[in-house]
């Protein structure tokens, strides 16, 4: 299990909106990205290290948002990764069970802190897209 927190500047109901969208969540927070397709129940199509993989999952909202996901493809697994606010922090945990557990999650944790150079102008421009 690893946790990784940002500080956002914006309201945090707001980004939690905002994170419970599959098309401005997944490409930033699943390891390896490349793709993906639905929206409360997704698949998502990346590679992590040398390994490839196919992942379908679904999300659940609430006071926190919750991916639930397992491997359907290349790696073997299954795991949650949970996004919760406090304050001004925003708050991902991934709980990851299976194949390449060390590569998955590190990789995970590299992509939160790259994204948190970007985020807070990514939620502003998301926000001006969707007019909230």
């Amino acid at each position: 299990m690893k946790e990784v927190s940002l500080n956002v500047s914006h309201e945090l109901d707001v980004v939690l909106s905002l994170f419970s969208d599959p098309e401005f969540s997944l490409p930033r927070i699943m390891p390896g990205y490349e793709s993906h397709t639905g929206k409360d129940n997704f698949q998502v199509i990346g590679v992590v290290g040398m390994f490839p993989y196919i992942m379908e999952g679904r999300i659940f909202r609430g006071s926190s948002i919750k991916y639930v996901f397992r491997m359907i493809d290349g790696l073997k697994g299954a795991g949650n990764i949970d996004i919760s606010g406090i304050e001004s922090k925003l708050k991902f945990i991934i709980d990851y069970d299976g194949d390449a557990k060390s590569q998955f999650e590190s990789s995970f944790e590299k992509g939160i802190k790259k994204i948190s150079k970007s985020i807070n102008e990514d939620i502003r421009l998301e926000r001006i897209k969707r007019k909230i």
